[in-house]
């Protein structure tokens, strides 16, 4: 039977064991990661400057997530613009080109080249990013534009039984832009919301509310339709009617053109701005994690002699200990 003496000796054994394992588990990970693993006892209880780092480098983490998604956003919607303007810059050219004395074998491909950049623009806006549609507003998780053979399908049943361009003309207007029409209410399948700016630090933020919805995407959508259906064999456009429709769509895209550049610059601006506030964050962010390093780090000699000194504790209780209890040293230790 043990003695009052024999538990006390005991409790204080373990006592010891405790704190002579925590040591060397402190002052081991103290000299493998030259920080301390006691903060408040290093900075004498005072961790008001340990917490407002951390907090700010957490805040600084958050706006560079959110500078990432809006690079990213940026980018994919930049790529859009450059395939849409790939794909229709030549048209306006080649269709001032037609005149009554085109075949109607010439008209009939240039239609075909405008339908398939009618079909490429419509795809191109409803790219998305991340599984988000791009150019949707709000309306992330839905398709920006109904497909192009609906819409393409509506501008054919407007313009049908026109008997002049300017019927034609008037229609597909009517069509892009009378409020509530065509085009809002089976067209674009968005959100009239705009996205909400990312924010880029505490005092900055960036838009990139770009819809599907825009005049100048209209204005693309419009006249590359204009010239698709000029030929359409269902209307039956006489070679006047669709040489006077494929001026006019010639005339639109080049416009168009002009004013889709200018998206791309706006674009570009706010890339430019992007990058200009994550390369600031990720300086703040260095330079706050060197000064949290500099008030955790701990000298490395001083950690490897306590971290000496603290096994030597740990074999010398080991020691005793098994002397007393026979204890074997894989059982003491775990």
């Amino acid at each position: 039977m043990l003695s009052i003496g024999d538990l006390a000796r005991s409790l204080t054994m373990r006592t010891y064991q405790a704190q002579a394992k925590s040591n060397v588990q402190r002052y081991s990970q103290e000299v493998t990661t030259g920080l301390t693993g006691d903060a408040a006892r290093a900075l004498d209880g005072n961790i008001a400057p340990i917490a407002q780092i951390q907090s700010e480098l957490t805040l600084l983490d958050a706006f560079r997530r959110s500078a990432t998604e809006a690079s990213l956003s940026a980018d994919a919607m930049q790529t859009v613009l450059t395939d849409i303007q790939t794909v229709t810059a030549s048209l306006g050219a080649d269709f001032l080109k037609v005149d009554l004395a085109s075949s109607a074998d010439v008209r009939a491909a240039l239609s075909a080249s405008a339908g398939h950049a009618f079909s490429t623009v419509v795809d191109r806006l409803n790219a998305g990013q991340a599984g988000l549609t791009l150019f949707a507003g709000t309306a992330t998780d839905s398709a920006a534009l109904a497909d192009d053979t609906t819409i393409m399908n509506a501008l054919r049943a407007a313009v049908s039984g026109a008997v002049t361009a300017t019927d034609v003309t008037t229609q597909i207007d009517a069509w892009f832009d009378t409020p509530g029409g065509g085009f809002e209410t089976s067209g674009y399948m968005g959100a009239t919301a705009g996205r909400q700016p990312y924010l880029l630090n505490d005092a900055e933020t960036v838009s990139l509310d770009l819809r599907a919805d825009h005049a100048v995407f209209r204005d693309l959508l419009r006249y590359t339709a204009m010239a698709a259906l000029a030929t359409d064999p269902g209307l039956g456009f006489g070679s006047a009617m669709q040489t006077s429709l494929m001026q006019t769509a010639a005339n639109g895209l080049l416009t168009a053109q002009t004013n889709l550049t200018g998206l791309q610059a706006d674009i570009g601006a706010a890339q430019q701005r992007i990058g200009d506030a994550s390369q600031r964050n990720d300086a703040r962010h260095a330079a706050l994690t060197m000064s949290l390093s500099d008030i955790l780090s701990v000298d490395p000699y001083d950690a490897a002699t306590r971290l000496e000194q603290s096994q030597t504790q740990l074999e010398t209780i080991y020691a005793v200990t098994a002397r007393q209890t026979r204890l074997r040293l894989v059982d003491f230790l775990r």
